[in-house]
């Protein structure tokens, strides 16, 4: 989603309510830089987080785990009203976020084949002529890029 660049420090507890956390480390979080424009300010009253509607503190719980379900074609529902409430203000909707999360999923299912696909180019390697064997090792090689790419793309251990 942009890499490194594309993240910026945001205030979980906006600053014009809550000037007090200004610079509390607590309350500063790390955030893609659309997310934390859409959040921009916003805060729910009293009374919707008496009634759940509030964001979805990351640094509470995982909100992938609680509150959101992603679904197969890379959209998320809130499955709580915190959920609801962050997925509508956060707009974690958008096409670009959908499209990130089918490629992490393929990426998940990816590394896998690709790893039991590298163990046998090697078991092939060790059979195979002089000629043969540089392509094979360029075919190794191509796919561990691939998997440390991904993982470090998508944060997949």
């Amino acid at each position: 989603m942009g890499g490194q660049e594309s993240f910026e420090v945001e205030h979980f507890r906006p600053r014009n309510k809550f000037p007090q956390l200004d610079c509390v480390y607590s309350n500063l979080y790390y955030a893609c830089r659309k997310c934390n424009a859409h959040k921009s300010d916003t805060w729910p009253s009293d009374e919707l987080m008496a009634r759940g509607m509030q964001f979805a503190d990351p640094c509470v719980g995982d909100p992938y785990v609680q509150d959101l379900k992603e679904e197969a074609d890379g959209s998320v529902k809130g499955i709580t009203p915190s959920g609801a409430y962050t997925t509508a203000h956060i707009r974690l909707h958008r096409e670009d976020v959908n499209r990130w999360r089918r490629l992490r999923a393929q990426a998940r299912k990816d590394i896998p084949v690709f790893t039991v696909l590298i163990g046998s180019l090697e078991q092939l390697r060790l059979v195979a002529l002089d000629p043969g064997r540089g392509e094979i090792d360029a075919q190794i090689e191509a796919l561990n890029r691939y998997i440390a790419d991904a993982r470090n793309r998508f944060v997949i251990d």
